[in-house]
């Protein structure tokens, strides 16, 4: 009823004159759409079909990506773009993924499976990888202090670390299902969680799995109830962790460096703020610097990862609009306190 509502009767009638063959459209349609994501944050917020862009193949390990730069206008309504996360040789295929490359092997192959019933043959999949390369998503981080290379978790993993495991799948389940309804009993599960998984010797890398996904969570449910200080720890260790499996100028990546580097310039909020800390925020032009710094960093992931042709999309647009901000207060800070001085 709502597809013949959206097409038109007659339309609908005659691509899918029996039930046979809607069944066919309903299975490609499954097998073909696209996440439609914001620009601004990557938040799914519908469907888009592209038969040209649904040819290409999948890999866990892909070279490019295909995002949503800018909000579609009478002037620009094509706005889907496949974008290169590395050069591309000519005759070289242009591989997407068609699941989230965070995922552990087990689960991305089942995905593939269930949805687009094949078998994932890549190299991230079938183990032929360089040799002492560590999985990222099933690692645990090196407990020597200093030290920050990973270690792989052990087939027969710990008897720890087997049981936070086990553990950690379950509240990372009970918080997808809580986030809506009950934000902040989500919260609760993903704290316990990650304690769990951060607590135990060797800890579990921010890269791994379930890990990664819950800081990514809690960062989300954090800035919806606005507790930035919280948020931009959160989006710190969520930024440590993708930074291991995305490749740079990845969306998912830029995101993180963006919503880092955005937290960390960050006013006081003016419902908690003092004059004392207005003042401590405005006249702290190193930190300010550290900051600007960041978000020049994070444009150039943006810019790569929603095409430099766009500018990096909305998002590009945003982050340069805040830079420009963050100069122009430097600067007003820098003549305040001149005049101050006398000088």
């Amino acid at each position: 009823m709502a597809l013949a509502s959206y097409v038109g009767q007659e339309t609908l009638t005659a691509a899918c004159p029996n039930g046979g063959a809607l069944l066919d459209l309903c299975s490609r349609f499954t097998h073909n759409s696209f996440a439609l994501t914001s620009s601004t944050d990557m938040t799914n917020i519908g469907v888009s079909i592209s038969p040209l862009t649904a040819l290409f193949n999948h890999s866990c390990s892909p070279n490019a990506v295909v995002v949503f730069p800018s909000f579609p206008s009478s002037s620009w309504p094509k706005h889907m773009r496949v974008v290169t996360l590395k050069p591309i040789s000519p005759g070289e295929e242009v591989l997407t993924s068609y699941v989230d490359i965070a995922l552990p092997r087990e689960l991305r192959r089942k995905e593939l499976k269930d949805r687009y019933k094949f078998d994932c043959d890549c190299v991230e999949c079938t183990g032929k990888v360089r040799e002492g390369k560590v999985d990222p998503r099933e690692a645990l981080s090196c407990p020597t202090a200093g030290c920050e290379g990973l270690i792989a978790r052990p087939a027969t993993t710990l008897q720890d670390s087997s049981a936070a495991l086990q553990a950690a799948k379950v509240a990372l389940g009970d918080a997808e299902k809580a986030q809506y309804d009950d934000p902040r009993t989500a919260l609760i599960h993903l704290s316990h969680l990650i304690s769990s998984l951060t607590s135990i010797s060797p800890p579990f890398a921010p890269s791994s799995y379930p890990l990664l996904h819950a800081y990514q969570l809690q960062l989300t449910l954090q800035l919806h109830a606005h507790d930035f200080p919280s948020a931009l720890q959160s989006a710190h260790f969520a930024w440590q962790g993708a930074t291991l499996i995305y490749p740079f100028g990845h969306p998912v990546r830029a995101v993180l460096s963006t919503t880092v580097a955005r937290l960390a310039v960050m006013a006081p909020s003016s419902e908690s703020s003092s004059p004392e800390a207005d003042l401590a925020y405005w006249s702290n032009l190193g930190q300010r610097a550290r900051g600007v710094a960041m978000l020049v960093e994070a444009l150039k992931e943006v810019e790569v990862a929603f095409g430099k042709v766009e500018g990096g999309g909305e998002m590009g647009k945003a982050v340069r609009e805040l830079l420009r901000d963050q100069e122009e207060g430097m600067a007003m800070a820098r003549k305040v306190g001149r005049a101050m001085r006398g000088v």
